[in-house]
């Protein structure tokens, strides 16, 4: 899977042309291009795929009023049974399955750096965290930003059975 083409630099859902992000857009069923290294920390035994990026799902249910970690599904192409599964990830192939829920534990997805200057109420008052201030890089997925009405009850399924927080 590779990072959609026309993820840079648009103003829908919140993404300004300058990479920033809203907390806000983590909404269940939203789907993201995680930076690669993100999924190697982050999924133990993961090995680089030689891609930038790779997909994720938030499986977030709480709205974002904080800098708290956003819960991420991890995307692939190769089918598991316990996973469900997302058509068209790229307009470039609408009809390219891609599994999520292979690892029955998200992997959070950090807002921000330790390191970083950003403080939470910072945050609060702009409402976005500039690329500087975030430990990886997340873009929302402007080809399919969010799930269908089919995949998101898919969604629901999945976490019924292997994740009830969120």
């Amino acid at each position: 899977m590779e990072r959609s083409p026309s993820a840079e630099g648009s103003s829908q859902s919140g993404s300004s042309a300058r990479g920033e992000f809203w907390g806000d857009d983590f909404l269940f069923g939203s789907l993201w291009w995680a930076e690669e290294k993100f999924w190697m920390d982050s999924i133990r035994g993961y090995q680089d795929s030689g891609r930038l990026q790779h997909p994720g799902c938030s499986v977030c249910r709480r709205p974002q009023r904080s800098l708290q970690a956003v819960p991420l599904l991890f995307g692939t192409s190769k089918k598991n049974k316990r996973a469900f599964e997302v058509r068209g990830l790229t307009r470039r192939e609408p009809q390219r399955v891609s599994w999520f829920g292979v690892f029955t534990r998200p992997t959070e997805f950090p807002f921000y750096s330790n390191k970083s200057y950003i403080s939470e109420l910072e945050y609060l008052a702009f409402g976005e965290i500039t690329r500087e201030a975030r430990p990886y890089e997340i873009q929302r997925n402007l080809d399919k930003p969010i799930l269908n009405s089919e995949e998101m009850e898919s969604a629901e399924g999945w976490c019924s059975k292997f994740y009830r927080n969120g």
